[in-house]
């Protein structure tokens, strides 16, 4: 899949430098006169979603993230093909992440010494954290389908340990009960609901093997039909 990171500027905290990986509909463009990928596969698709988001213009948000650094051949193509064919809004494969927390600042906004802190404290628990390989079911989770990830046991202890160091700047309810999971599509206003249901028990729309090796941090915006994110920091799960 596609996976790379590109050093594009100095962020406004010192000692950070931030990476860009911007995902357009109409292309992956990467500020600043770096290097412009063609992406225009996936021109036209999530339209619902961007219209009907609960982001505002412009916002940014800081979180931690696992993205899937290998999936499954093939497997991803299987839940395009699958979802498309229903009018789901699918996707696009470089966009898949897996949520860890959000956190309340943005990375403009953010206090330079409590991000330190905070990575530090992360970094601590990724030497003992092994990477992560998973498998999914495809499950419905109200507007969305996603990839629930198992086993779930691989998965707490990072959540916990990222609420742990995540202190005051934590938006994510510590409390929740964490399902870690990867969204793959997300239901139309005018949708069949039916026939995503049948969908469920497709087993090609199954990933027999996710694999997640670092958490990053990231600066993550929902602009101009993308989603758009800097890498902050990507701390390596070495345990």
């Amino acid at each position: 899949m596609f996976f790379e990171t590109l050093p594009t500027c100095k962020g406004q905290l010192t000692g950070f430098v931030v990476f860009r990986r911007q995902y357009v509909g109409q292309g992956c463009v990467r500020s600043r006169g770096l290097e412009t990928n063609d992406m225009s596969q996936h021109c036209g698709g999530m339209h619902s979603h961007w219209e009907h988001g609960t982001w505002g213009p412009d916002e940014s948000r800081l979180h931690w993230y696992l993205l899937p650094e290998h999936i499954t051949p093939g497997t991803a193509e299987a839940v395009s093909a699958h979802l498309s064919t229903v009018g789901l809004d699918v996707v696009p494969e470089p966009w898949l992440h897996c949520t860890v927390v959000s956190l309340l600042p943005s990375l403009a906004t953010a206090n330079a010494a409590e991000l330190d802190k905070m990575i530090d404290a992360v970094g601590l628990l990724a030497e003992t954290t092994a990477p992560i390989v998973a498998s999914s079911t495809l499950q419905a989770y109200g507007s969305a389908l996603v990839w629930d990830l198992a086993p779930v046991e691989r998965f707490s202890p990072v959540f916990r340990s990222v609420v742990s160091a995540c202190g005051p700047m934590l938006r994510t309810d510590p409390n929740k009960n964490y399902q870690p999971h990867v969204t793959v599509a997300y239901v139309k206003v005018a949708h069949d609901e039916q026939a995503t249901a049948a969908l469920l028990d497709t087993k090609s729309c199954d990933a027999q093997s996710i694999t997640f090796r670092n958490l990053y941090l990231l600066d993550f915006r929902q602009r101009d039909a993308c989603y758009q994110w800097d890498i902050v920091k990507a701390i390596k799960l070495s345990g």
